[in-house]
């Protein structure tokens, strides 16, 4: 099924690309490059991520509501399974090679039950973190029919009703625990991890088709961008988590991202993406940066010496590393029949 294409639909896709290579080279470096992360260091690395990045997959989340919970979109009976099947071989193919990876590098012999340890993985969710977001859109796609009939039946007051009940249950609840405890809640929590992708899917649509950017939205976003940033920074300093006022279900991150996309339809979305080859290259590859970018960082870090370079200069070069090579990688999977319509 073929669209016209949303401008700043395709300009968010594009930077979102951008920032999730950004987000993890930055992960890399204080994980694996630099000997030691002084807490400078590392407050200047949640500054980058709180401002540049962290928005991505929330607005990616958005952009998907928006154009498949359209009433005006025509489904067929199949359309499930349509989106669906695209999930489901980009975990089988990829998310079993990383899993099966990491079980290697972890001491698994290469054999049968390492290729049966990886299925496992996959089919618990186990592999690789960033794949998170393919899990969440699996099970979107799984709810898409019940998701497209609220909206078709809802009234704009209604269905801001639920968006605002939902985000309450699934980003407040869960921050406001966070906070008190002072720690992130268990990895993998359904409240934590997915249920707020369905509050995001919502609000995309409902984004799209009712707000706008104007001083409110502005007011909204930077206030929750600021808050975020300050609270994160001053978490590194102290050596305590600081995911929780930026990672997905965190209100405030929810906020900043809401503005970006409004920001970014009312900045972005009268200039053409195709006026920016590259930008546009970008965009046209996005899924497929984002599902394999992160090989590319894991090789890079482990075959190049960044460590002997100065840390600017090794951030610079792992970036574009990792964003040439996913690219180029990309490129040659729509070239293969199979991956042609998933990548």
């Amino acid at each position: 099924m073929t669209r016209a294409k949303i401008n700043y639909f395709e300009w968010c896709r594009a930077l979102g690309a951008l920032a999730v290579v950004l987000m993890h080279t930055l992960i890399q470096m204080s994980a694996y490059v630099l000997p030691v992360v002084t807490p400078e260091r590392m407050a200047a690395y949640e500054l980058v991520e709180v401002l540049l990045t962290r928005w991505a997959v929330p607005v990616f989340l958005m952009i998907s509501g928006a154009l498949l919970l359209s009433p005006q979109k025509r489904m067929r009976p199949h359309y499930v399974w349509h989106y669906a099947s695209r999930m489901l071989l980009v975990l089988a193919t990829f998310g079993t090679a990383f899993a099966a990876m990491e079980l290697y590098v972890d001491g698994t012999p290469v054999g049968w039950d390492l290729l049966w340890l990886a299925v496992l993985r996959v089919l618990t969710a186990q592999t690789w973190d960033h794949l998170w977001y393919l899990y969440a859109l699996l099970g979107l796609y799984v709810l898409l029919p019940a998701l497209r009939w609220v909206v078709a039946h809802l009234s704009q007051k209604g269905l801001a009703t639920l968006i605002l009940a939902l985000a309450a249950v699934t980003m407040m609840v869960p921050f406001c625990t966070s906070v008190s405890q002072g720690d992130l809640p268990a990895a993998g929590e359904l409240v934590t991890q997915y249920a707020p992708s369905v509050t995001y899917f919502l609000a995309g649509y409902y984004a799209h088709n009712y707000l706008r950017w104007n001083r409110a939205t502005a007011a909204c976003g930077g206030l929750a961008l600021a808050c975020a940033t300050g609270l994160a920074v001053v978490c590194a300093f102290a050596g305590t988590q600081s995911g929780m006022y930026y990672l997905p279900y965190s209100p405030l991150c929810a906020l900043f991202s809401l503005a970006f996309f409004l920001w970014a339809r009312h900045a972005l979305d009268s200039r053409p993406i195709a006026d920016h080859p590259a930008f546009a290259c970008v965009a046209r590859y996005s899924f497929g940066v984002y599902v394999t970018h992160v090989i590319f960082l894991h090789l890079a870090v482990r075959f190049i010496g960044f460590a002997a370079l100065p840390a600017f200069v090794a951030e610079a070069l792992l970036f574009c590393i990792a964003l040439a090579c996913a690219l180029a990688f990309s490129w040659a999977l729509h070239r293969i029949p199979v991956f042609r319509r998933f990548m």
